[in-house]
C-alpha cells in the first residue's frame, strides 16, 4: 500500500501545475494576481475571483514572516491550524477576503445550476482515488498544492486546484444559513442572521455590487475576532481525514460538499484556507496599501485589472464618486489605487 501510494504521489506530481509556475520576482502579492481564477456566482452572475490553489505555508511566510510558520515540502504543502480571524488577515495582505459558501460551490459545480450542476469539479465519479487526497486515498496527511490534476475541471484550462480533497478550508459562510438552506447551493441568496442584519443594511447602501458577508469581513476586519460575528461558520471541501460519501447515499447537499460547522477561534490540523477577492474588496484593500508600486508591478496590476474592466470600474466609481469617506472614517487612497483608478479611466 505505501509503495502504491509513494508511486501515485509521483505520478500526480509530474503532470500537475506548479504554483510557482510565473511571477518569479515579482512581491508575492503581485505574483499572486495571475493565481486568481475569475468565477460568477449561481445567485447574480456577479464576479468573484477564487485562488487557483490552496494557501500554502510560503504564501503566508512571504507576507507575514512573524507567523514563523515551519516550512515544510519547500512551503509547499497547504497552510493549516489557522482560526478564522488569522486566515482573514493573511487574505487581506493579498487583497483578498475568504469566499462565502455560495461562491465555492460555485467554483465546485462549474457555471451549471439545478440538476446540471456536477458534485465534484471532476464531475459525477466519485470512486476514483486519483481525483482528491481525501481519506479513500489512505494517505493521512498533506499533499502539495496542485498535486492532483485529475480533481479539476479538466475541461476549463483555469479551473482551480483541490476544492475536494487535501485541506479542508474557512468560509465567512455563517453556519445557521448553510444548515438549514439549500438556497445558497441552488441559486437563491443565503440569509443573513439576525445579529448581522443591522450591519448588513449599513453595507447594501455602501456597496450595492455583492451581498453583504463578504464585506462585513472587508470593511469589519475585527468582527470575527472581537465576536461580533457569527457564533460559527463553515468550513468546506473535506480534508485527508475525511472519506467522501457515496454517490448513492441520500444527505443534505452540503454535506455532500464537506461543510462542517467551525467557531472562529479554533483552529485544526486538517483545516486551511483558499483566499478569494472580488472588484470592491481588491480594490478597497489597494487603497489601504502603502508605498508606491513600481513600473514592473503596474504591469502586471493594470492586466488584471483591464480583463475584467468593467466590473473593476464599476466598483472604482462607487469608491471615487458615491461613498462619503469621512462618514465612513476612509483615509484617502493611496498610490496604488490612485494608480488603478486611473488605469480604469477614472482619474
Amino acid at each position: 500500500m505505501f509503495a502504491w501510494c509513494s508511486l501515485l504521489l509521483v505520478l500526480c506530481a509530474a503532470s500537475s501545475c506548479s504554483p510557482n509556475a510565473s511571477g518569479e520576482g515579482l512581491d508575492a502579492r503581485i505574483a499572486w494576481l495571475d493565481k486568481w481564477v475569475p468565477h460568477r456566482r449561481s445567485s447574480d452572475r456577479s464576479l468573484f475571483f477564487l485562488a487557483r490553489f490552496e494557501t500554502r505555508e510560503q504564501d503566508v511566510q512571504a507576507v507575514a514572516p512573524e507567523a514563523g510558520l515551519d516550512l515544510q515540502d519547500e512551503g509547499d504543502l497547504p497552510v493549516v491550524a489557522c482560526d478564522l480571524p488569522q486566515a482573514l488577515a493573511w487574505a487581506r495582505l493579498y487583497w483578498g477576503r475568504l469566499p462565502t459558501y455560495e461562491e465555492w460551490s460555485s467554483a465546485v459545480s462549474g457555471p451549471n445550476t439545478g440538476p446540471d450542476r456536477h458534485r465534484f469539479p471532476w464531475g459525477e465519479d466519485d470512486g476514483s482515488r486519483l481525483h482528491s487526497n481525501t481519506l479513500q486515498l489512505g494517505l493521512n496527511r498533506r499533499t502539495r498544492v496542485g498535486t492532483f490534476e485529475s480533481g479539476r475541471d479538466l475541461g476549463s484550462p483555469l479551473s482551480c486546484y483541490d476544492l475536494i480533497g487535501n485541506v479542508a478550508e474557512w468560509t465567512i459562510e455563517p453556519w445557521p444559513a448553510v444548515h438549514s438552506l439549500v438556497g445558497a447551493v441552488w441559486g437563491r441568496p443565503s440569509p443573513i442572521p439576525d445579529e448581522m442584519l443591522p450591519l448588513a443594511r449599513v453595507l447594501a447602501n455602501v456597496n450595492p455590487l455583492a451581498p453583504a458577508t463578504p464585506f462585513v469581513a472587508e470593511l469589519c476586519p475585527t468582527l470575527f475576532a472581537s465576536g461580533g460575528g457569527p457564533a460559527q461558520v463553515c468550513t468546506v471541501g473535506f480534508s485527508f481525514a475525511e472519506r467522501l460519501p457515496a454517490r448513492h447515499v441520500r444527505m443534505p447537499h452540503g454535506d455532500r460538499n464537506g461543510v462542517r460547522p467551525a467557531y472562529p477561534g479554533e483552529w485544526a490540523s486538517h483545516v486551511g484556507v483558499r483566499f478569494a477577492t472580488d472588484p470592491y474588496t481588491f480594490l478597497s484593500l489597494l487603497e489601504r496599501t502603502s508605498g508606491a508600486p513600481t513600473t514592473a508591478e503596474l504591469v502586471v496590476v493594470e492586466r488584471f485589472l483591464l480583463a475584467h474592466r468593467s466590473e473593476f470600474r464599476q466598483a472604482a466609481k462607487i469608491r471615487v464618486e458615491a461613498m462619503d469617506r469621512s462618514f465612513l472614517g476612509l483615509a484617502d487612497p493611496g498610490e496604488w489605487s490612485t494608480a488603478a483608478y486611473r488605469i480604469l479611466g477614472l482619474q
